[in-house]
């Protein structure tokens, strides 16, 4: 039998800590004694090889040094939770409060869709089904109708165990839902059925807010939807956005997405700040609400599609024709 010494794993740690001996004093032999490490011993210190000679110190464990993390190659540190004295903190926006108020109401309340033609109809019954409270639904049928459905009944705690929907009739949709609460059973309280169907009429109606506001000399359009409890924002927004103002031939300057928190929600704001156009002079308040409208619609799927048609001569003059789909017929 071979000695202990022979073993391959054993041979594997002696090379190992010998490696590591060897690295240590190249290392040491490198540090220059006004600060810094070189690539060979006796030269002058440079940036490069000082980084890599405290972070192979870091990994080899110096207790003067902070752990590293070699994925990232920073040093790691620890995170905690916030606490209750930051919370003032989560409802900090750079939404300017003329802007906050004209969104989402000067209360913090949710502003109503000055639209009178899209009207939902909400009816609860719980006497059809023995184990599940029927939820009946007649709203204008709209892109992210049943996104928003969901979304809602997630914030408000109801699960939805199955449902069937009706083919759109003149625009309108009807939805039949079968939910519960989250203990499993009917939802019998009258109070948590009210809040349940006046927050789903609300989201149903109006999901999104856009207008148009004033920033400084410029002009900036605003689109706000609501944020999951999960966190993520409304699918497709930023795409719907351009692309409608793509159809009219306006040019955005900058973009941003924040968020906005008030009293009991947190919004996802986009802010397009958008160039002069001189079929659409900004100035206008009739071309300001012609943009709103198209935004609106292109995000509520009533624009479905719309075609550039560039006709060339030989002129320097150009023809741009804009041919609009429509996918639904307004209720209007």
């Amino acid at each position: 039998m071979g000695s202990v010494c022979s073993h391959p794993l054993i041979r594997t740690l002696h090379m190992c800590l010998g490696l590591v001996l060897f690295l240590s004093t190249l290392l040491m032999h490198c540090c220059v004694q006004y600060g810094g490490f070189s690539k060979f011993p006796g030269e002058l210190p440079d940036l490069y090889h000082s980084y890599y000679g405290y972070t192979a110190f870091s990994l080899l464990e110096e207790p003067e040094l902070s752990p590293l993390c070699p994925e990232l190659g920073v040093k790691l540190c620890e995170l905690e939770l916030a606490g209750p004295e930051l919370e003032s903190l989560q409802r900090f926006s750079s939404l300017p409060p003329v802007a906050a108020d004209e969104l989402f109401g000067s209360d913090g309340s949710d502003v109503s869709s000055s639209n009178s033609s899209n009207k939902a109809v909400l009816t609860v019954d719980n006497q059809l089904s023995p184990a599940h409270t029927l939820l009946q639904i007649h709203c204008v049928d709209q892109k992210g109708l049943f996104y928003d459905i969901l979304r809602t009944s997630k914030d408000c705690n109801v699960h939805i165990a199955y449902g069937r929907f009706s083919s759109k009739v003149k625009g309108y949709r009807n939805l039949e839902l079968f939910v519960r609460g989250t203990d499993g059973k009917k939802i019998a309280d009258a109070k948590h059925q009210a809040n349940f169907c006046s927050r789903l009429k609300e989201e149903i109606v109006c999901p999104l807010r856009v207008i148009i506001v004033n920033r400084g000399p410029d002009s900036e359009l605003l689109v706000a939807n609501p944020v999951e409890l999960s966190g993520k924002g409304r699918p497709r927004v930023f795409y719907d956005v351009t692309l409608a103002l793509k159809s009219l031939g306006i040019c955005i300057f900058s973009a941003e997405i924040g968020r906005h928190s008030t009293l009991d929600r947190q919004w996802e704001v986009y802010r397009f700040l958008l160039d002069e156009s001189r079929e659409f002079p900004l100035a206008s308040l009739r071309a300001r609400n012609q943009i709103v409208d198209r935004v609106t619609k292109t995000l509520m799927g009533k624009i479905e599609s719309y075609e550039l048609f560039v006709e060339s001569s030989d002129t320097e003059s150009q023809i741009v024709k804009c041919a609009m789909t429509w996918r639904m017929d307004d209720p209007s």
